[in-house]
């Protein structure tokens, strides 16, 4: 008789314990072989506890093995450790970073070595010979291109003449003018000066927009070329009417405007192949 009565009182109990609050009948618990749900508190901590760190220092291969690896991934991988070192600074860290810089600074070098070898070996490829590194060798250098300049232009005097385009109240054009007046005397040069207020044809002719605007003019062909806007320097005067008249000859092209005549066939030559 006793054995009946806690036989029905525990299973009451477990009749009463398995009724939700809104009086439906769940089934819950040990009895139907599951686990109780872990409250939400708990099961947050939990996962803190077992998520990974947010960050982590990235690993850094023995010196040999990162010698062998390609610039971009060095970099790559500095960027990586340094912006964790800065983060979280440690001796570790920081000789890591160190690491790093030595392997792209002996990367760098070897590669500077290499190259200045391929010069030696290559000169054609270096421009040295055409643009000397040592002061004196490119002294002589300046005289032999300044002579082979006032060489040409006293030779193609008869060939061309120089035109400057002005126009009055042309604070500059004075200036122009004393510059083209020491060039004429300098290389015996026909110059003349157009007022394109006078002219208005000759500014719609060259398209001239500011004044002074210097040009020089082929006498066999009557094609021409402007060399100044504004007021320039003898020096700059005469390097320009030089390339001007060596472009109007035929023996250069455009691309070859900056090449010196010591310059072509050389590394400094766009046609030079």
């Amino acid at each position: 008789m006793v054995s009946k009565f806690l036989t029905l009182s525990f299973l009451s109990a477990l009749a009463f314990a398995a009724i939700a609050e809104d009086g439906t009948k769940v089934r819950r618990g040990l009895y139907w072989y599951e686990k109780p749900p872990v409250a939400e508190e708990e099961a947050e901590t939990k996962n803190e506890e077992e998520a990974p760190p947010k960050y982590v220092m990235p690993y850094v291969p023995p010196l040999d093995v990162l010698m062998t690896l390609h610039p971009k991934e060095i970099s790559a991988l500095f960027e990586e450790v340094h912006e964790f070192h800065v983060m979280q600074p440690t001796l570790e860290t920081a000789s890591e970073v160190q690491k790093l810089k030595a392997v792209m600074n002996k990367k760098a070098r070897a590669a500077a070595a290499v190259e200045q070898l391929a010069i030696l070996q290559n000169p054609s490829l270096s421009g040295v010979a055409e643009n000397a590194v040592n002061p004196s060798a490119r002294s002589v250098q300046r005289k032999e291109k300044q002579d082979s300049i006032e060489a040409r232009l006293l030779q193609d005097r008869d060939d061309f003449a120089l035109v400057m385009l002005s126009q009055p109240n042309c604070g500059a054009c004075v200036l122009q003018r004393n510059v083209i007046a020491s060039f004429a005397d300098r290389f015996g040069w026909p110059i003349k000066e157009v007022n394109i207020i006078e002219s208005p044809e000759a500014g719609s002719r060259f398209d001239v927009r500011v004044t002074p605007t210097t040009l020089i003019a082929s006498k066999k062909s009557g094609q021409w070329q402007t060399v100044a806007i504004g007021s320039e320097t003898l020096p700059t005067l005469m390097n320009n009417v030089h390339q001007a008249a060596r472009l109007l000859a035929g023996e250069i092209n455009p691309s070859q405007w900056l090449t010196a005549p010591n310059q072509t066939q050389s590394l400094y030559d766009p046609n030079f192949k």
